[in-house]
């Protein structure tokens, strides 16, 4: 098995609390229940996971349906339609049609705002290690290096 001991009940239940109060709780009941460092990133790796999983397809799943209005909107909407269509506008041609033509040129797929979300995701991970190396030198610095802490990693 991947996690050894108590660890795999320990993960599922901080899990659970990241759930309800965020990853302050996952971190607070995995401290209080002594998960090893291994097992707590595996718990967020698989969260993490999952995530990237679960909420592109519930989107996917929910576009397909309209949003529900309760019947007494929508017989508002369709009473409000059937005035308007009772006037009569002049037609302006003020590039309208061309401001539609452009936004539907911009608009992005999907797919290509997931790539987007996780190139972004790499990127924040990339200046996050950089900004974690950078800080080791200026506390081995700053400490004249006669420190054992200035050359541990920083507990976040």
């Amino acid at each position: 098995p991947l996690l050894q001991g108590d660890d795999g009940i320990t993960i599922a239940s901080a899990l659970v609390a990241k759930n309800i109060g965020g990853g302050i709780n996952y971190m607070a009941v995995c401290g209080c229940l002594g998960a090893s460092a291994e097992s707590v990133a595996a718990g967020l790796c698989v969260d993490n996971v999952m995530a990237l999983l679960y909420f592109p397809t519930v989107s996917l799943l929910a576009s397909r349906y309209g949003d529900l209005e309760d019947e007494d909107e929508e017989e508002e909407e369709e009473e409000e339609e059937d005035e308007n269509e009772d006037e009569e506008e002049p037609i302006q041609n003020d590039g309208s049609a061309r401001d539609n033509q452009q936004h539907d040129m911009t608009a992005t797929s999907p797919v290509e705002s997931l790539s987007h979300a996780i190139t972004l995701a790499a990127l924040l991970t990339s200046a996050g290690q950089w900004l974690d190396s950078r800080l080791h030198k200026i506390i081995s610095f700053l400490s004249d290096g006669s420190s054992s802490a200035a050359r541990t990693p920083l507990n976040l």
